[in-house]
């Protein structure tokens, strides 16, 4: 496969500021958050009872409660043909359904029912925990290179869950106040959920169809150091950053939208590694101050503010940003951020060490 883009041609987005990519833009920029008391179980025994949740979800009677957010997103695909294919991103899928007495595995649920609503044949789950999918997109982006495939649709649904709050309340990883990503005095990360797709097209694809930016680039990178914590130098996603960028010199880049959880070592390890690459002035934000850690879903929010972004030439402040974390005074604001250059990078990393960056570029 040689070096390349491909475009966006589709996209769509449900979290938890509501139905649609545009609540999701509107809020952000307007510098507002979407955390609410969750009410689907009890959360005493959590440091938090907030959660982003989408307004307004309740599952009908026994199906899946990601099936409104699905049925939502098929509008968009509605057009492609059965046989693109569907990269799904997810970290635990139709989790909702997880003591169902079947005992089927809940990533393969979460693909039957995505194949079923969007009318396609064919369809992978992509699974690499919270950078699923920016992982997802790196596969898409290879397989439209290589001639697989002229379309591919990659989709990612996660959901808050008393499994997800569990896991990461035993691992002291929520916040008991704010999320508060790259602020000096941060102190965890508050869960969200969110489902949305991007429709990627080869540039001979792309001539039928609207292009809202290009998939320039993309890397993955592995720090194979420890089971939740990444490597603090931030070296190895610095790897995949550079592998990203390929040809492209860094100064290039206008924005970053980072993943940014507001724990400490997640957004420590992020930040070294930027500086590694850009120094240490850049325009940089992080969602997850306003809607939440998505898991699997991170990335699919971060593209549709990405296309955002290069669109207006500005970038959307930091939510909950107080006090920037030392060595992030120059990247990151509570107020819009003015961008130059025609790239904007999306960076995601997960557990296992997995670390994923994919490049925008403006359309031209």
């Amino acid at each position: 496969m040689t070096d390349g883009r491909c475009a966006v041609i589709g996209a769509e987005l449900v979290c938890a500021c509501g139905f649609g990519k545009e609540a999701c833009i509107r809020e952000l920029y307007a510098g507002r958050d979407a955390f609410v008391p969750v009410d689907r179980f009890d959360t005493e025994r959590f440091p938090t009872k907030l959660a982003g949740t989408v307004p307004g979800l309740r599952a009908k009677g026994d199906s899946p409660l990601c099936l409104p957010m699905l049925e939502f997103l098929a509008q968009s695909v509605a057009g492609l043909p059965e046989s693109t294919p569907v990269l799904i991103a997810s970290t635990v899928g139709e989790i909702d359904r997880l003591y169902n007495p079947m005992r089927r595995c809940t990533l393969n649920l979460l693909r039957e029912d995505t194949l079923k609503l969007f009318r396609k044949s064919r369809g992978r789950i992509v699974s690499a925990a919270c950078a699923s999918t920016n992982a997802a997109v790196d596969r898409a982006r290879r397989m439209i290179l290589s001639g697989i495939s002229e379309t591919v649709i990659v989709a990612a649904c996660d959901l808050v869950s008393e499994f997800a709050f569990s896991g990461f309340a035993s691992i002291g990883a929520m916040s008991d106040g704010m999320a508060r990503p790259y602020d000096r005095n941060r102190s965890g990360l508050l869960l969200g959920e969110a489902a949305g797709i991007l429709v990627l097209a080869s540039e001979k694809a792309a001539v039928r169809h609207e292009v809202s930016a290009w998939i320039a680039g993309s890397g993955m990178s592995g720090d194979a150091v420890h089971i939740t914590a990444p490597r603090p130098d931030g070296a190895e996603l610095e790897t995949a950053i550079r592998k990203a960028l390929g040809a492209v010199p860094p100064e290039e880049v206008g924005a970053i939208i980072g993943h940014g959880t507001g724990t400490k070592y997640n957004d420590e390890m992020e930040i070294n590694a930027i500086r590694r690459v850009f120094g240490g002035s850049i325009p940089l934000a992080s969602a997850k101050g306003a809607c939440g850690h998505t898991l699997g879903a991170s990335g699919m929010i971060q593209a549709i503010l990405a296309l955002e972004a290069l669109r207006r030439k500005t970038l959307f402040p930091q939510t909950g940003l107080i006090t920037p974390e030392p060595g992030a005074e120059r990247m990151v604001s509570r107020k819009e951020q003015n961008i130059s250059g025609n790239f904007a990078l999306s960076l995601n990393s997960g557990f296992g060490g997995l670390n994923a960056a994919v490049l925008l570029e403006a359309r031209s």
